[in-house]
């Protein structure tokens, strides 16, 4: 959703961010928005679109890293990146629930932040979430200006985009590396 990548680029901003990883690239919205505002991006999808791709790599080349493997391999890579004393972020739209939750747990030490698309306020691991310390990206979604970036993102799947904005919000957990 719009609005929720915008968001986040603040915070990524504000924390000095340079890579950021990801999980869950699919139609690859996010990691084209992070290319755009300059983040070098490598992304994780277990099923990639092989179209969607390639128009990627053509667009920003050397910029993004796409990997064709599952998101809860990339802990190593990270800490490869910390040790090489780049300023990193993750952003998990896939693994969901509880194990996007045990995943930014095991990458808080190495990371500013871990953002988690898709924390749903009636979702079980949301109160974890909570107790992780936890901002959410609803306030924002559903503000003259998230409202503006999101028209027509819901229609067909939910009643309104505020019901759109709670089911799919998204999560920022501060990381060990948070300034």
């Amino acid at each position: 959703m719009p609005s929720q990548l915008e968001w986040l680029t603040q915070y990524l901003g504000r924390q000095h961010v340079e890579h950021v990883y990801e999980s869950g690239r699919a139609n690859a919205m996010s990691t084209q928005w992070l290319a755009h505002y300059g983040y070098r991006v490598t992304s994780y999808e277990t099923n990639p679109v092989v179209d969607v791709d390639a128009k990627l790599l053509e667009q920003y080349g050397a910029t993004v890293s796409l990997i064709h493997s599952d998101g809860m391999l990339m802990v190593q890579r990270v800490q490869n990146s910390f040790a090489c004393g780049e300023r990193i972020a993750v952003l998990l739209d896939g693994p969901k629930g509880s194990r996007a939750l045990m995943l930014a747990k095991r990458l808080q030490p190495f990371v500013a932040l871990v953002a988690i698309h898709d924390m749903d306020v009636k979702q079980p691991s949301r109160k974890r979430c909570d107790n992780m310390g936890a901002v959410y990206s609803q306030d924002f979604d559903e503000s003259p200006e998230g409202m503006e970036l999101n028209a027509g993102w819901w229609e067909g799947t939910y009643s309104s985009p505020l019901e759109y904005s709670r089911v799919c919000t998204m999560a920022l957990i501060r990381g060990e590396q948070w300034r």
